[in-house]
């Protein structure tokens, strides 16, 4: 529930069902996910109005502080689909990261929207969250994600592969009483994998 937002005070005090708007915000402006050049993608937040102002001087946009259409967030609301495609096409000239450089300098509320590439190369995440899956025929290392929580001194379990068709099919069928001969039949007729 808690992250349906304003939605239910929205509906219970004024009978307003609100809409999808996608990956913009309902209530402050600009917010949304953005295309870099390089074909990353980002999220940005100006969700107030401090915010907002550095990201037009981010952007190099004073103008848009005065402009009436943009200067507070209720005009920038009103103007949201005008605003959102000024923001697109100056992180859409860009490569991500210079788009977080810049942001970072002027504290805008930014932050990479990674996909399973940008986490693997990620050194917190690699330190943190990711975990050797051990015993694997992919034939290269394969990782997952491993515990949230960390305690001292505890690495946390360790993460064995899926087997390979076969892999215990001897054990298995050995301890339901099927011979190494019975077995080695088994395998040359097809019937199993071993």
């Amino acid at each position: 529930m808690f992250i349906l937002g304003d939605a239910v005070l929205n509906y219970t005090s004024s009978g307003e069902i609100m809409q999808r708007h996608g990956n913009a915000s309902g209530a402050a402006s600009p917010r949304g996910i953005y295309e870099a050049a390089d074909g990353g993608w980002l999220s940005i937040a100006g969700s107030n109005q401090a915010i907002a102002m550095r990201l037009f001087e981010a952007m190099g946009r004073l103008d848009l502080q005065t402009d009436e259409r943009y200067a507070t967030n209720e005009a920038r609301m009103a103007n949201n689909e005008s605003l959102q495609k000024i923001v697109s096409e100056w992180v859409a000239e860009r490569p991500r990261d210079e788009v977080l450089e810049i942001l970072e300098k002027f504290e805008v509320v930014a932050a990479a929207v990674n996909d399973s590439s940008d986490v693997v190369r990620d050194p917190h995440f690699a330190e943190r969250t990711l975990k050797a899956l051990t015993g694997t025929a992919l034939g290269n290392e394969a990782l997952v994600p491993g515990p949230i929580l960390h305690v001292n001194d505890y690495d946390g379990p360790a993460y064995e592969g899926v087997p390979t068709v076969g892999e215990h099919t001897a054990e298995v069928l050995g301890d339901l009483g099927v011979t190494g001969d019975e077995l080695a039949r088994l395998v040359a007729d097809g019937v199993v994998s071993g």
